[in-house]
């Protein structure tokens, strides 16, 4: 019972404080609607996604002074075929340009957003075949931790794999994060909701 004791008290130590949640949550909501509000972009722009660490509950509290890492994925109708990974980032910059002057910095294959309490990190996806799920995805933020696939995650199983810019920024490689994101929660459901408090121990 003492163990058992100790180690909540140990997941309470490391799991996000309110003002990290409050602050992720407002930053890729926000970011959302610059993106989906944008004439230039949104005609291009199938569904965005958080994803990464934060979306399957397992990220842990930064050290003092550190940021939480936040990724939002935004999938695009443009072709990887006929563009490249570098001219999507090039498509993307003028916004970010205007809406977080001093704030924003391209990092390789992503654009990094940083806010008070959580830097955003955004990478952009290519579709080989229209993802309509992906509207259910959009408005998604931190899992709970015993909350069931969504829509678009039960989709992903049976959909094509996204297309990721490989790190050079170079060429698109085939991705699968909802389907990750699908099998975590799947596991934690098997293993009586332990899964992913045992995985943010070991981070």
């Amino acid at each position: 019972m003492e163990s058992a004791s100790s180690f909540h008290a140990f997941l309470d130590d490391i799991r996000l404080t309110d003002t990290q949640r409050q602050d992720a949550g407002a930053g890729h909501a926000q970011l959302r609607d610059h993106i989906l509000g944008d004439a230039r972009l949104r005609p291009h722009v199938l569904g965005t996604f958080l994803h990464g660490s934060y979306r399957r509950a397992t990220a842990v509290r930064p050290p003092d002074g550190a940021r939480l890492d936040v990724d939002l994925a935004v999938v695009t109708d443009l072709s990887a075929s006929t563009v490249s990974p570098a001219e999507v980032l090039d498509r993307f910059k003028p916004l970010f340009s205007e809406r977080y002057e001093g704030r924003w910095s391209a990092r390789g294959r992503s654009l990094r957003v940083q806010r008070t309490h959580v830097e955003l990190d955004i990478v952009f996806l290519a579709a080989p075949t229209r993802l309509d799920d992906l509207d259910d995805e959009g408005g998604a933020g931190m899992l709970t931790e015993s909350e069931p696939p969504s829509a678009g995650e039960r989709a992903a199983w049976e959909s094509d794999p996204l297309l990721v810019s490989n790190r050079e920024v170079s060429r698109w490689e085939p991705t699968h994060p909802l389907a990750q994101l699908a099998w975590t929660r799947t596991k934690n459901a098997r293993c009586n909701g332990h899964y992913l408090a045992v995985v943010r121990t070991i981070q």
